[in-house]
């Protein structure tokens, strides 16, 4: 009869990598979660920014009776409401503010409005800043805009597009699909 075998009260070295080796895949995968739900959510609040800055347009247009443009930096984060007649010219006694911005790691990656012509027939001219801003969203006194459609990207690739109906100024914010997805 062979001796009784004792009672192992240790892991041994090899169970403990393992154990250490499986927990930092683990970990890296929630990592990796966790960051794109932070763009992901970067995102959302860029959409909710731009939306916000829409329906600011609308109200003080409608307020103020004269027409508020919106316009943005492309592949930059700044954008900025003001009235049609100062996107050329700010008014010297209004006081300095610095345009609002998008979360960081979002940027504008296009914007498409009403054409220039268009504009220039109601108003009379037309100008944007030399650079990179693009052209402007006009918000009508009587409520009413043209249809535009701005598309925001992070970081990753990812983009949503906010698309605004020019009759009655909603906005509507969408997934844009990726090469990827669309294969």
């Amino acid at each position: 009869m062979s001796p009784p075998r004792p009672v192992r009260s240790a892991f041994t070295l090899i169970e403990i990598l393992l154990v250490l080796a499986l927990l930092v895949v683990i970990a890296g995968f929630t990592v990796m979660t966790l960051d794109a739900s932070v763009l992901r959510s970067k995102l959302h609040k860029g959409v909710d920014q731009v939306r916000t800055a829409w329906a600011d347009g609308k109200h003080q247009s409608v307020a103020s009776g004269q027409r508020m443009v919106f316009t943005c930096v492309l592949g930059g984060r700044e954008f900025r409401l003001s009235p049609l007649g100062q996107i050329a010219t700010p008014d010297p006694d209004a006081p300095v503010t610095e345009n609002p911005q998008l979360p960081e790691g979002i940027v504008f990656r296009s914007l498409q409005a009403a054409s220039p012509t268009a504009l220039t027939q109601q108003t009379g001219s037309y100008y944007i800043d030399e650079g990179q801003w693009s052209q402007p969203v006009v918000f009508n006194p009587d409520g009413t805009s043209y249809d535009a459609v701005v598309v925001l990207e992070e970081s990753s690739g990812k983009q949503m597009q906010v698309t605004l109906r020019g009759l009655t100024c909603t906005a509507n914010a969408s997934d844009v699909p990726s090469f990827r997805e669309t294969r």
